[in-house]
């Protein structure tokens, strides 16, 4: 009731207009994780598949078929190490364990010819590990670090990796490798 209220005041009072668009429907996809894994006691990384491209096709054709009009996608986990980087992220592509550049173009071309908007969300941003000449350091040369925090126990979490900030003068360079083999996929359809 509230909301209605100001809503009346801003349109009356202060003359703002009714937007006619109606807003668009927003999904979050994740395409694949990294997780720590072990065999015969030697730990090692490993990506984990949440949804690969032809499920995500299928995740859209089920919502287009209950009348869902106006879908906006964004796909995080979709390439590199999936969610978050292990490494810097040097290029975008389409990652194999979900399907590879043939399904992701599938993918693509299945949003186009329904008007769904997709967002591949890149972090050229965050890493974990290696490159320690292009991240952010502090006044005393050493590497700055995010880390994750246990809410429960107002505790740093141990068991997952610091997270590096690519510093600012490399983010234009960064940027560019990173998204050439997705223009040249475009390119090439």
């Amino acid at each position: 009731g509230m909301a209605t209220v100001y809503r009346n005041y801003l349109e009356n009072e202060c003359g703002l207009e009714k937007n006619p668009q109606k807003p668009s429907f927003v999904l979050d996809l994740y395409g694949a994780i990294d997780y720590k894994a072990s065999f015969l006691g030697i730990p090692y990384t490993s990506n984990k598949k949440l949804t690969t491209y032809e499920q995500a096709v299928e995740i859209l054709s089920s919502l287009k078929d209950e009348g869902i009009a106006d879908i906006a996608v964004r796909y995080m986990g979709w390439t590199g190490d999936g969610l978050l980087n292990i490494y810097r992220l040097k290029k975008a592509k389409p990652i194999e364990l979900l399907g590879g550049e043939k399904k992701y173009l599938s993918l693509l071309d299945y949003a186009g010819e329904n008007g769904i908007k997709i967002y591949s969300d890149v972090d050229i941003v965050k890493y974990r590990k290696g490159s320690a000449s292009s991240a952010v350091k502090t006044v005393f040369e050493q590497i700055s670090k995010q880390f994750h925090f246990l809410r429960s126990v107002y505790s740093r979490d141990t068991k997952t990796d610091d997270v590096r900030l690519l510093a600012p003068s490399r983010i234009d360079e960064a940027f560019k490798n990173a998204i050439k083999p997705i223009l040249e996929l475009s390119d090439e359809n």
